[in-house]
């Protein structure tokens, strides 16, 4: 949740998230609570779960048997064992120390009500997973991924691309960058705008894939400033669909190149298909 919403990156074993646990327990059918102990400086949530199991039964075993709880802070090691490091001298004893010359904080109620209704609650693999049925696997990595998942959900927000169809042209696309020697994917202001385009122009027939990788790949290059619409328009890009206009085309290749028709009909290509590879972001 924290590095859903850009709190921190969540990575636990840099040291980006430190928890302090306070313990303490209560007498059976007693509302208050013992004596606490705080263990502090827990970096993972498996050490959250064994130092509090370790000191639930630390202080039940001191209780037991008649011993009384310390007022204390205490390390846990990897086993979430704990030790005493220190014992306080009174119940909210930090040993802080006030700064003249910083006036205290006073939160604003409704900035927390804000703050609270602000909250993504929603993982973003689990929106690629069941808004655009990206796989599984896919959109896990892609959600680890910042720069990448950026970048998508910029492209999903100029069009709507089913998963397989946009895992396969993320594909592409990094197979072009990496060709011309730029990183992955470009960030660049409009690329994501044009490459949404692109590839909506080839989804809907209206631009052939080889087509549409040229002008990819003139814009991973930055060499082109207008847009797919003009590129497309000015150079005469745009796939012919309409039959009898093909078949026109097709005749007049025909006729052009008798000899070669008729050794290609002589030795009929034998045409395999090959499986298709897994698509990787």
């Amino acid at each position: 949740m924290l590095a859903l919403n850009g709190i921190c990156c969540g990575e636990m074993h840099k040291g980006q998230l430190r928890i302090d646990a306070n313990i303490s327990l209560a007498v059976d059918g007693s509302s208050d609570l013992g004596v606490r102990t705080e263990v502090k400086n827990l970096n993972s949530l498996k050490s959250v779960y064994s130092a509090i199991n370790y000191e639930i039964a630390r202080q039940y075993e001191v209780l037991n048997e008649g011993g009384e709880v310390l007022n204390e802070t205490r390390a846990a090691d990897h086993k979430g064992h704990t030790v005493a490091m220190r014992e306080k001298e009174i119940e909210t004893d930090y040993r802080f120390m006030p700064e003249p010359n910083l006036p205290p904080v006073h939160i604003d109620p409704e900035l927390i009500v804000t703050a609270i209704g602000a909250i993504n609650r929603r993982p973003s693999y689990v929106r690629y997973i069941e808004e655009y049925e990206f796989d599984p696997d896919a959109a896990l990595r892609i959600a680890k991924d910042e720069r990448l998942s950026k970048f998508i959900d910029k492209v999903l927000s100029e069009n709507s691309f089913d998963g397989r169809f946009l895992l396969d042209w993320l594909k592409e696309l990094k197979r072009i960058c990496h060709n011309c020697n730029i990183d992955y994917p470009p960030i660049r202001e409009k690329f994501s705008s044009n490459f949404a385009t692109i590839l909506h122009l080839n989804h809907i027939g209206r631009i052939t894939r080889l087509t549409a990788i040229d002008l990819i790949r003139n814009y991973v290059n930055d060499t082109r400033k207008d847009t797919p619409l003009q590129m497309i328009e000015h150079e005469n890009l745009w796939q012919i669909n309409e039959i009898d206009r093909i078949k026109v085309i097709v005749d007049t290749v025909f006729d052009g190149h008798q000899e070669l028709v008729a050794k290609a009909k002589a030795q009929p290509a034998v045409v395999s298909q090959q499986p298709s590879p897994p698509y990787r972001a």
